[in-house]
């Protein structure tokens, strides 16, 4: 008797109430604007409610219908052995704790991050920085800064030191030494004419 109260309250919980009794009114067809009038309320072949033998849902319960026309996961999942689902459900956990733990740490906004994906310099791009110092010197420097590091893979501090020795040199003649010396023998060479 237990068992039959029980198996009744699972049905009557699992239930969709449909407002839906003979002689009622549905708009049905693909846009819902055909007027039919219910004339019967059943099941088709595979479990799955009808209106005057017409399908009422868009979607098939797969539970209600025979097991050989249920999907492949399904079926799939009914062959496997409860030994198997619980290696699934362990291999699952330790990918997810893994993840926790081999977490990448994100710096605070305090903390100042500096990636050094800088190229070695070359006279192509100490040219590229000559043919931008009129630039550099009407005070554009992020223009320059960006325009060179989207021609070259330099970074903002390299290309900074590289233009302020090549305007140095070019004003004044002389360079502070933060580069190394054949770039200053290179913007020598190039600047001595002009003086």
């Amino acid at each position: 008797m237990k068992l039959l109260k029980k198996t009744l309250r699972q049905l009557i919980q699992e239930a969709i109430a449909l407002d839906i009794e003979k002689g009622d009114v549905i708009l049905t067809g693909r846009f819902k604007n055909k007027r039919r009038i219910v004339k019967s309320i059943g099941t088709d072949k595979w479990g799955q409610p009808t209106i005057n033998g017409k399908s009422i849902l868009k979607f098939k319960i797969e539970k209600n219908m025979p097991k050989n026309k249920w999907s492949a996961k399904s079926r799939e999942e009914l062959k496997e052995s409860p030994k198997r689902k619980k290696m699934k459900l362990l291999r699952e956990t330790i990918r997810d704790l893994l993840a926790e733990i081999v977490q990448i740490p994100v710096p605070d906004s305090r903390t100042r991050v500096v990636h050094n994906v800088e190229e070695e310099v070359t006279e192509e791009m100490l040219e590229d920085m000559i043919s931008v110092l009129p630039l550099w010197e009407a005070g554009e420097h992020e223009q320059v800064a960006t325009l060179l590091q989207d021609m070259h893979s330099l970074g903002r501090r390299q290309v900074h030191a590289y233009m302020e020795e090549a305007e140095e040199m070019k004003n004044y003649g002389q360079i502070n030494g933060n580069v190394p010396e054949w770039v200053t023998d290179y913007f020598y060479d190039k600047f001595s004419e002009e003086w």
